[in-house]
């Protein structure tokens, strides 16, 4: 059996924003086995909140008795905690079956575990860029036309605008061709 990647690509210009798609897979391909998705940010501007800036400005606790802070008003950044972002909602069905699939939301992970993912190397993309927050879901399905919807909440409370590319990528494996 041979394994191929099918990709689709999703672009989101509003926040809120929701998509109806379809993926034709190849008549070759004996069963759906994974979907890997990534997001790329293409623009956007974040929300910036100026009650917030005022009232750290008012509470900075300068080290007490004269001492500057250690690592400064933000605290130690091993330290410092980074939660998840939810990029939004994909529900999957296939139109051999009834009903769904795959429903379910799809997230960045914003945890590294242990210095996951940190290489001494000159230039270090960003999240945002080359695909470093692919994120993998197995999933054991007959193949057909899949139809899709996805709903966005990755820009909500957080920027006044953003526009984005959901990349998805259906993992299938192929029939053999031996006779």
């Amino acid at each position: 059996m041979t394994e191929q990647a099918i990709v689709h690509k999703i672009l989101i210009t509003q926040i809120g924003q929701r998509v109806s798609f379809q993926v034709r897979l190849p008549k070759d391909a004996r069963r759906l086995i994974g979907l890997e998705y990534d997001a790329r940010k293409i623009s956007g501007n974040a929300y910036v909140s100026f009650l917030n800036a005022y009232v750290n400005f008012l509470f900075v606790d300068e080290g007490g008795e004269g001492d500057p802070p250690l690592f400064g008003t933000q605290g130690d950044p091993s330290f410092r905690p980074n939660p998840n972002k939810l990029i939004g909602r994909l529900s999957l069905r296939n139109s051999f079956c009834e009903g769904l699939f795959y429903q379910g939301n799809l997230v960045e992970d914003n945890n590294t575990e242990q210095y996951e993912g940190i290489a001494l190397q000159g230039y270090v993309p960003k999240p945002w860029m080359h695909s470093t927050r692919r994120e993998e879901i197995g999933i054991n399905v007959n193949p057909g036309l899949i139809q899709g919807f996805f709903e966005d909440s990755y820009g909500v409370n957080s920027h006044t605008e953003l526009e984005y590319e959901l990349i998805l990528y259906f993992w299938i494996e192929k029939c053999s061709n031996d006779n």
